[in-house]
């Protein structure tokens, strides 16, 4: 039989902040944060965290930061925030590893690809997730082969169009292809088109972006 998880007060709350837009982060979580002592977030998040908190910057110290965390979890709250939903190619991740599950409570937020998926009316529950944010292409066109529907997490280097370069290189087909790009802020684009005209796309990919291929 098991129990339900005591909630914690001193520990570590490990916070989805949504897609960047404010509206997005729930009241659940900004009661949180403004009751933790200490906020850990990296710089493009600093929109969420009230004025007058402590603040450690998670770039370039993500161990410096996840030996806090490991050392400080019974003794403070800490909030600990991250883009999109915990659960989805998250830091949550690497803070979980090293705590107990009785230091951490995670708290849910809006995936950008749950509003990629709102703005063209599509479901995910059959969605094949890939993140190339950091890593090579190798493999990709395999696993866009074998699923009817994949969502592609993107960078700066890995852009909409450098991914659909290479797939039309791999496969043969005309997979429909939707770039969506910085979903929920003033400057939202959503580019729809095919990987053939994608990948001769010359804009200039700026912010954060995902790439859904259909076929």
């Amino acid at each position: 039989m098991q129990t339900k998880k005591k909630k914690i007060s001193n520990g570590v709350y490990i916070i989805g902040t949504g897609p960047g837009n404010l509206k997005f982060l729930s009241p659940v979580s900004k009661n949180i944060i403004k009751s933790c002592d200490i906020v850990i977030a990296s710089s493009r998040l600093m929109a969420f965290i009230p004025k007058g908190k402590k603040i450690i910057r998670l770039e370039g110290k993500y161990k410096e930061c996840l030996e806090f965390i490991q050392k400080n979890a019974l003794t403070k709250k800490i909030a600990v925030l991250v883009s999109g939903d915990p659960g989805i190619f998250s830091f949550s991740k690497k803070v979980t590893q090293i705590l107990d599950s009785s230091q951490y409570e995670i708290v849910p937020g809006v995936s950008s690809l749950q509003v990629a998926c709102a703005r063209v009316g599509l479901s995910w529950d059959d969605l094949s997730l890939v993140s190339v944010h950091g890593k090579s292409l190798r493999g990709l066109a395999m696993k866009c082969e074998a699923n009817k529907k994949v969502i592609i997490f993107c960078d700066n280097k890995n852009t909409p169009a450098r991914i659909a370069k290479y797939l039309t290189r791999k496969i043969k087909e005309k997979a429909h292809a939707v770039a969506f790009g910085n979903l929920s802020l003033p400057d939202e684009e959503i580019i729809k088109s095919n990987i053939i005209s994608l990948a001769k796309c010359k804009k200039e990919w700026k912010g954060l972006w995902l790439l859904l291929l259909t076929k």
